[in-house]
């Protein structure tokens, strides 16, 4: 069997969380953005891989919580070979003046970078469409021309950019770190330098000593506010007057307040870069935990509604086995207590795969079976999808196994079948969970996770170019497909099979497919659950082993009653 490798979490940073879930290579670009908060960092992203960071007046953060921040990713991207190609640094052409934020933010981004990575800098003004021209041009000469704005900057081979708001703006500030601009060997940023290949540690950096600088300052204000307060309370008290010394004890605690904070921030800077990323990873498996608690409540109520509906499977069961079995049924949508969840459907002739939240059954080869029994499991193990290829022996699953740190699993024999799935899977999938994943026959697949998509068409299909903008396809009998864009528009070739299928798909076409399987080595059976709770399935004749397994399966999982 093909053992595809489980994601673990990173406790050696993971290259692949640098690119979107996949390893980093020389070609990539990865270009750093910073700026004032809500200059306009977040918006407009391409495929080059835009790094975003906070600001120094981040209203969530303190200023060496920012810093900590900035500095475990550049330090960690460049100890896992991750290189960056430019920075960009923008700044609200809406701003009237430089303020207090925006001197603060430059400061500290002259000191992340130093002097010899200015060249890769390349600055930009943001929010033209909300002034008019004259008054932007007025303000970005003042930038240029001050030597404590951009001036500095501009000498040290820093260039200028106007953003429009519009793609082609965004594709040609962009294009300055591709092609003859970009640089020849990658850039190294000061505080990279100093904590990678100086050891050294975050307060002894020009960073950490600018910062250091900076809270200095703020601490004399806040001394010079104390005392003041101090002194005008003792002539409040002096003078008896109770209003005034209600309102310097206020004041006084409030610089006292303040001047704890400036102290704990001088710590936390105190750190080395090891334990910042110790930190990082100490917090996301925090924060893990507590949406485990959560998601651990839902899952109690999720059990008593199955609990509830044991009764009435019993007897629809009972039913259903004295009835006559048809090859094809409709279903009437009842409550639907687990709608969001996560479902896979597979066929292939007569073995079959029903993957659901609360039941999941299938009829395969007895190796399928023995391979999933003999997974490690948590208390919380579940499959999320098991999907079956072309070949009795050739199969897919995913599943959790219910420990904390072993979150996405895959294992499956695919490799001699699906060879560009193999690869996906070991190196470009990253640590995310398939949202859509489809086998078809003759090598066909498509699978896609939440930033990647990795497929190939069957030779019947010529649809390689729409496929790259797919969200979901689903493969069926000789290439035959359903294909949903990215725009939620559907595009279906069935070629001539799956003809109760296509009725229902064209008489539902603005309805979006929440789960189909099409039998693979037959051009006539087919499983298809949509939002609007609609519910058909089709088998290939009376030898089929699978109808009454699937309306059991809807049955438990999504409460739904047979019409």
């Amino acid at each position: 069997m093909d053992f595809i490798r489980p994601a673990l979490p990173p406790i050696h940073v993971d290259t692949s969380l640098f690119r979107g879930g996949q390893k980093a290579r020389d070609s990539d670009i990865f270009i750093v953005v910073m700026g004032l908060t809500g200059s306009g960092k977040s918006t407009n992203s391409t495929n080059v891989y835009l790094v975003d960071t906070p600001g120094f007046d981040d209203t969530n953060l303190s200023d060496s919580d920012v810093l900590k921040e900035i500095a475990t990713w550049l330090t960690g991207s460049y100890n896992n070979e991750v290189k960056l190609t430019g920075i960009l640094y923008l700044h609200r052409i809406t701003d009237p003046r430089m303020g207090g934020s925006a001197r603060k933010n430059l400061f500290m981004f002259k000191k992340l970078c130093g002097p010899e990575a200015l060249k890769h800098v390349v600055l930009v003004t943001t929010m033209w469409e909300l002034v008019d021209e004259k008054t932007g041009l007025e303000r970005q000469t003042e930038l240029e021309t001050t030597e404590d704005f951009w001036g500095y900057m501009l000498s040290k081979g820093s260039r200028i950019e106007k953003h429009m708001n519009n793609p082609q703006s965004a594709h040609h500030i962009i294009s300055r770190f591709m092609s003859h601009y970009r640089p020849t060997t990658p850039v190294l940023l000061a505080i990279q330098d100093e904590m990678v290949n100086k050891n050294k540690n975050l307060d002894e950096t020009e960073a950490g000593k600018g910062l250091e600088g900076v809270l200095a300052k703020e601490r004399e204000r806040f001394k010079r506010d104390l005392d003041l307060a101090r002194q005008e309370m003792q002539e409040a008290i002096a003078a008896r007057d109770k209003e005034s010394q209600e309102e310097l004890m206020r004041q006084q605690a409030l610089a006292e307040r303040n001047l704890e904070r400036l102290r704990r921030q001088q710590e936390e800077i105190k750190t080395t870069m090891e334990k910042l990323h110790r930190e990082k990873y100490e917090k996301l498996e925090a924060d893990w935990k507590k949406m485990e608690a959560k998601n651990n409540k839902k899952e109690a109520q999720w059990v008593q509604e199955k609990e509830e509906l044991n009764g009435k499977i019993t007897s629809l069961s009972t039913r259903m086995k004295k009835s006559k079995t048809h090859g094809q049924c409709e279903v009437e949508a009842a409550q639907i207590p687990a709608w969001d969840r996560t479902t896979s459907l597979s066929i292939r002739g007569q073995d079959w795969a029903f993957i659901g939240p609360y039941l999941s059954k299938w009829s395969a080869a007895e190796e399928i079976s023995k391979d999933i029994t003999s997974i490690s499991k948590g208390d919380g193990f579940r499959i999320k999808k098991l999907v079956l290829g072309d070949g009795t022996d050739s199969y897919f699953t995913h599943y959790h196994t219910g420990y904390i740190l072993t979150r996405c699993n895959y294992h499956g024999r695919v490799q001699q079948g699906y060879p560009g799935l193999y690869e996906f899977l070991n190196s470009k999938r990253g640590t995310e969970c398939p949202k859509s994943l489809s086998l078809g026959p003759e090598g066909s697949y498509f699978i896609a996770t939440r930033k990647k998509s990795s497929f190939k068409c069957h030779r019947n299909a010529e649809i390689d170019f729409q496929a790259g903008f797919a969200s979901r396809i689903w493969w069926g009998f000789e290439g035959s497909y359903v294909m949903e864009m990215q725009d939620t528009t559907m595009v279906v070739n069935l070629r001539g099979h799956y003809a109760t299928l296509g009725e229902t798909l064209l008489q539902k076409t603005n309805v979006k497919i929440k789960e189909l399987a099409m039998d693979i080595h037959g051009g006539k059976a087919f499983a298809l659950i949509m939002e609007d709770k609609t519910v058909k399935f089709e088998t290939s004749g009376e030898d089929s082993n699978w109808d009454v397994a699937f309306k059991e399966y809807v049955t438990v999982n999504f409460g739904l009653r047979w019409a």
